[in-house]
């Protein structure tokens, strides 16, 4: 038996734990709306308006049923505005065989192969309808920037995709992995500055799917953060 005295000092550290227990359980829940609004610090837009108001493209192409959004002919859907630093975040949907591209800093819209920058949309077996080569998804079209391979999904299910293009540097994440880094500042004699943002649409018999098409501009502040490491000669690439 403990004495009196013990046994008391223990009753009063008990209950002190318990408030300390209580007091950080309270700060932890103070703390989270700081969190949550850290999380959502950035103001997202949706990259074609609501209902597909801010973009151009042909109405009996471009199918929107609830939030998704889909192209029968091969047609292309395009920004009404040219964007150079941002950040795009998607959902696609590639049915078997299905090839496409997310079209970036577009300064010829009637001419995008050749006055582009393309991010290549395909199911796990994609072939290039131009070269006829294996297209990976996440690549970089045209300019030999492959990307890391098994990351897209079955077709038929949904991937995340995000682009991050800040001072030339070309961030490309797929299903949480990032798969392409690209600077084309770097690689290219005169690389393209802003320019519009399109989507590729597929042919009927392998179509795709998107949802959720989001974009932000990352500010002036934040690009100061972002440096060019690589100094090397640019590649001969096609000249904008």
């Amino acid at each position: 038996m403990y004495p009196e005295r013990n046994v008391k000092s223990k009753k009063e550290w008990d209950q002190s734990w318990g408030r300390c227990v209580l007091v950080a359980g309270l700060l932890v829940a103070l703390m989270c709306p700081f969190t949550i609004q850290a999380d959502n610090r950035y103001t997202w837009h949706p990259l074609f308006g609501k209902n597909l108001s801010q973009a151009d493209y042909a109405p009996e192409a471009w199918i929107q049923k609830g939030n998704i959004i889909t192209s029968v002919p091969e047609e292309c859907i395009w920004t009404l505005k040219e964007y150079d630093n941002f950040e795009l975040d998607m959902e696609f949907n590639a049915s078997e065989g299905a090839v496409g591209n997310l079209i970036l800093f577009c300064a010829d819209r009637d001419n995008w192969p050749t006055r582009s920058i393309r991010v290549r949309l395909a199911d796990i077996d994609g072939i290039d309808s131009v070269t006829g080569e294996a297209a990976v998804c996440g690549s970089i079209s045209g300019y030999g920037v492959a990307a890391r391979d098994g990351i897209v999904k079955d077709p038929g299910e949904w991937n995340h995709l995000r682009v991050r293009a800040v001072n030339g540097r070309i961030s490309v994440i797929m299903n949480g992995h990032r798969v392409t880094e690209w600077n084309m500042r770097a690689d290219l004699p005169h690389p393209p500055g802003k320019g519009f943002i399109g989507l590729e649409g597929t042919a009927e018999e392998a179509p795709f799917k998107y949802r959720n098409i989001k974009i932000r501009i990352i500010k002036e502040s934040e690009t100061k953060t972002v440096t060019n490491k690589r100094k090397r000669e640019p590649r001969n690439f096609p000249v904008y």
